[in-house]
């Protein structure tokens, strides 16, 4: 599914929006709740978000690195303490963003090396990773889910 060019809504209205559900895999409701001071800042860069999700639970999701600066200029204009953005249409599959995240972080984390594949087809030890930063507690969520 071309979630960029879906006719339910324009993208355009919501560019940042899905930049920022893109970047970090976090889930719809906290795209209108996640504030400025959210971010964890490494060398001038968003590289992390702590958000609050389903149930109270917290966790820091790493910030994809495609989309580090673009994130960057999203916030520098945005008001401390105040949500970054008011609206986000129901109309867009932000799940899709999810999975989307899921396929790169997972490629982010392996980097240049070979997949172990110790786990139904996936490196293990990257899986445990992603499956903190989409706040899931089982590999085959994220694996059945996210990834296949």
């Amino acid at each position: 599914m071309d979630t960029e060019n879906d006719k339910k809504y324009n993208s355009n209205n919501n560019k940042d929006q899905i930049m920022c559900a893109k970047a970090s895999g976090c889930r719809r409701e906290s795209v209108l709740v996640v504030t400025p001071e959210c971010f964890i800042w490494q060398d001038g860069l968003p590289v992390k978000v702590h958000l609050i999700e389903k149930g109270g639970k917290e966790r820091d999701a790493h910030i994809l690195v495609k989309y580090q600066e673009n994130l960057k200029s999203v916030l520098e204009n945005k008001e401390m303490g105040k949500p970054l953005f008011e609206s986000y249409t129901k109309k867009i599959d932000n799940h899709a963003f999810r999975r989307e995240y899921a396929k790169d972080r997972y490629q982010e984390l392996l980097g240049n090396r070979e997949d172990e594949m110790d786990y139904r087809g996936y490196d293990k030890r990257v899986l445990k990773e992603l499956t903190m930063d989409l706040g899931h507690n089982r590999l085959d969520v994220i694996v059945y889910n996210y990834l296949s």
